[in-house]
């Protein structure tokens, strides 16, 4: 793998990219424009986290940091920033989240059975049972 954003090189994804507005790269086009909004705003956005879609048409997870470069009278001159390919952090972070869940799942499944084992064993329970059998439904419906 190599390049932006599965591109060869800078050249390609240039060449291959009419429109970054287009659902070309971003995945979400709002988060796109959010990110844009907090660079103008800031003038530089850090640990930025979205999707794109690689050359093959597969969405990746990426992080961005980028800065605003401006010349004496404060005008832009461009942009600088760094962007890692975060992917697979993101899928163990959906794992350990998935897993966690489950476990979540299990001790709320352990803890009622403890509380039904409880109430069960209970004398108040252990009466009410007793009561309840010695009752004779016909005569009861009779």
């Amino acid at each position: 793998m190599g390049g932006c954003h599965g591109y060869d090189s800078p050249e390609a994804m240039i060449a291959q990219v009419s429109n970054i507005e287009e659902k070309q790269i971003y995945v979400d086009l709002e988060n796109r424009e959010e990110f844009k909004h907090r660079l103008r705003e800031f003038d530089e956005v850090q640990d930025w986290e979205y999707q794109v879609y690689r050359q093959d048409g597969s969405i990746i997870w990426i992080e961005e940091d980028t800065r605003t470069i401006f010349d004496s009278q404060g005008n832009i001159l461009y942009y600088e920033g760094i962007i890692q390919d975060i992917t697979e952090r993101k899928h163990r972070e959906a794992d350990l989240q998935r897993q966690l869940e489950e476990l979540r799942i299990e001790i709320d499944h352990q803890k009622r059975e403890h509380e039904v084992k409880m109430i069960t064993q209970s004398d108040y329970f252990q009466e009410l049972q007793s009561e309840i059998n010695e009752v004779d439904l016909d005569e009861l419906w009779n």
